[in-house]
């Protein structure tokens, strides 16, 4: 009757000492042994609890499995990224939406063979494709890690097992983005060789007339019959001089796309300070007049005077 009530010992009468004090220390022992169960599983399910709320909450698809890859958990981020809802998948090979989960070499990652650290070490992240419930592939990232603890579900024991977490990312728009900016500068890239082309173009066309004009102003130069008045003498150098300096230029637009690709030439040369420095204020001469500047330059210190540079680069800085 006394157990049928839920008693779960008994002491006959005489007492024994020894034998009253044995089992109450036994079932005192047992209670705390009970305590200590419920405990234990109280702070599994309050963790249990903790690790859903979190699972919830992630922007990542997190998928649990085993080693033989059988879907222990899928979070929702994995239901939106799949399409599937999680009792859909509990239970199913984890192949079924990553194909690729299925060949021989992740067999051995997930199976514990003896090569598998060697050939995919733990938390590696894998560029994969994944199937979509709506038959669509989806570009991963797939990142593993291993855990060794997990309780046995139904019951209050626990087991040791391998158990494996795989976060999962859809990186379709970051791939999106990538191709975007390749094309971005494929199109930036044909841009600038365009550019190239018609700079190009334009010099050649320039230089055309240009030397035409420096032609005709040396055979003024060379002419007997205008070589007798020093002013036209001297405006027919300064016509040749200009021109020259302008063909100067047109080079260096050429230079813009050498610039650009960083194969600029610099003709380091001796420049004699003195005769650049006249060359300069002859060619400026004029264009001061106009302005009413009163342009004077004196160089005599520096006849003699030689500097180490790219005499057309050093005299486009000085005249700039």
């Amino acid at each position: 009757n006394g157990f049928s009530l839920g008693a779960v010992d008994y002491i006959t009468k005489p007492f024994q000492a020894e034998e009253v004090l044995a089992r109450v220390n036994t079932h005192l022992r047992t209670r705390k042994l009970l305590k200590d169960k419920d405990l234990l599983i109280n702070q599994v399910v309050n963790r249990d609890i903790h690790l859903s709320a979190l699972m919830e909450s992630m922007q990542e698809g997190l998928i649990m499995l085993d080693r033989h890859r059988v879907i222990r958990s899928f979070n929702p981020a994995a239901e939106k990224i799949f399409g599937y809802y999680s009792s859909e998948m509990i239970g199913k090979k984890f192949e079924c939406i990553i194909p690729s989960i299925g060949s021989e070499e992740f067999k051995n990652y997930f199976e514990g063979h003896p090569d598998a650290k060697r050939s995919h070490p733990k938390g590696k992240n894998f560029i994969l494709e994944g199937t979509h419930k709506k038959g669509m592939t989806i570009p991963l990232e797939l990142s593993i890690s291993e855990i060794n603890f997990f309780p046995k579900e139904d019951s209050h024991e626990f087991e040791f097992e391998n158990i494996f977490v795989g976060l999962v990312r859809d990186i379709s728009q970051r791939i999106e983005s990538e191709q975007k900016i390749i094309e971005a500068r494929e199109i930036a890239e044909k841009a600038n060789k365009a550019k190239s082309e018609l700079l190009a173009n334009m010099s050649h066309e320039l230089r055309t007339p240009l030397n035409s004009i420096m032609g005709f102003s040396q055979l003024l130069i060379f002419d007997p019959e205008l070589s007798k008045n020093q002013l036209h003498v001297e405006n027919a150098t300064r016509i040749y001089k200009s021109g020259k300096y302008l063909l100067e230029l047109i080079n260096e637009i050429l230079d813009l796309a050498r610039i650009e690709a960083g194969k600029i030439n610099i003709s380091m040369e001796p420049v004699e300070i003195t005769s650049l420095l006249e060359e300069l204020a002859h060619f400026v001469q004029p264009i001061a007049k106009e302005y009413s500047v009163h342009l004077s330059h004196d160089s005599s210190d520096l006849v003699g005077f030689y500097c180490q540079a790219d005499r057309s680069r050093l005299k486009q800085v000085l005249l700039n």
